[in-house]
């Protein structure tokens, strides 16, 4: 019996850097009141050390979903693991690899999960801001299941190995972009 190969690809620095700077820049303005003078009474100053411990407990798991939300490439197939529902597919049941700039993503033929969260999060956001529904690629393919989003994942495309795992795996996703 042979070990089966994994490769698993987390979300980039890059995309949880506006996070780490939306927390640093609270917590700063937190507390650049004790670098000023006068400094802060004793009850100010246990309020805003109270407020900056709470954004932190709060903006904590925020990092801790980011980094569950993953791709697992194997040689049977894939599986994009994101908060609230998981997306699994064979290479047999992958249809289209589009590659525009910030929609790069995987179609399936038919879904790779029947989540109800997935479903009702793309309708509750292409309601609230309809002009959003184009930046994850197909909104109805990702609502049904049919999407596995791969911007996400693009620092490892351009450094390599998410491609060429695709390229080994599922050569037919690229036949169409192939000459001749």
């Amino acid at each position: 019996m042979t070990d089966s190969i994994a490769h698993t690809y987390h979300l980039s620095w890059p995309r949880f850097l506006p996070l780490i700077g939306v927390w640093l820049v609270v917590l700063v303005l937190l507390l650049l009141p004790f670098a000023a003078e006068p400094v802060p009474d004793q009850e100010d100053a246990r309020a805003l050390l109270w407020t900056a411990l709470i954004v932190t407990v709060l903006l904590a798991p925020a990092f801790g979903m980011l980094w569950q939300s993953r791709l697992v490439l194997t040689e049977t197939g894939i599986t994009h693991y994101q908060l609230g529902y998981t997306v699994r597919s064979s290479w047999a049941n992958t249809q289209t690899l589009c590659l525009s700039r910030g929609v790069e993503s995987l179609i399936l033929r038919d879904p790779g999960t029947s989540s109800r969260v997935l479903r009702f999060s793309v309708r509750a956001l292409q309601a609230v801001v309809p002009t959003i529904a184009g930046s994850f690629g197909d909104p109805d393919a990702l609502a049904q299941g049919r999407l596995i989003a791969l911007a996400p994942f693009m620092s490892h495309w351009r450094r390599g190995p998410l491609r060429r795992d695709l390229e080994r795996w599922a050569p037919h996703l690229f036949d169409a972009q192939r000459p001749g």
